[in-house]
């Protein structure tokens, strides 16, 4: 599954691609994160994810997700690459920040990528997994975008 789309930032250049390239700055901003563990350019992140009453197993609505994060930096932005496990599946997700000069400041453009495992594949028979993965790849970016906003890159 794969997601993009865009966003404004009121900053240079700089600051942007630095602030997306800062692991410290960036988890904070992610919803759902219940707890986490910076070391460099690596995190363990534990989300808890609530993935909405369509889901027909009560106990799989609510799920919590071990998982470890990695940040690299690219010439225009930041690549974050997360793995981990939910509900006994496996999770992958690939997230491209690329920033360019924009009307105010800069725009960044992001790419997600993702790979679910059998079970979340499974569920796609009874729940719509995509509008579900793209509201939390949506949630992310708004995560992101109001931490800029709110802390501003610096």
């Amino acid at each position: 599954m794969k997601y993009s789309g865009s966003f404004a930032v009121s900053a240079p250049v700089e600051r942007v691609v630095a602030f997306v390239r800062d692991l410290e700055k960036v988890a904070p901003c992610i919803p759902d994160v219940v707890s986490y563990t910076v070391n460099g350019d690596e995190a363990r992140v534990k989300f808890r994810v609530e993935l909405g009453d369509e889901v027909p197993i009560a106990e799989l609505r609510r799920v919590t997700a071990d998982s470890q994060l990695k940040v690299t930096p690219t010439e225009a932005g930041a690549k974050y690459s997360m793995k981990g496990r939910a509900a006994g599946s496996g999770v992958e997700v690939s997230l491209d920040l690329s920033v360019k000069p924009g009307d105010a400041g800069s725009t960044v453009q992001w790419v997600a990528e993702v790979s679910l495992g059998r079970l979340f594949g499974m569920m796609a028979k009874f729940v719509d997994i995509d509008a579900m993965v793209k509201r939390i790849a949506q949630d992310t970016i708004d995560g992101i975008v109001k931490c800029m906003g709110s802390q501003g890159p610096t």
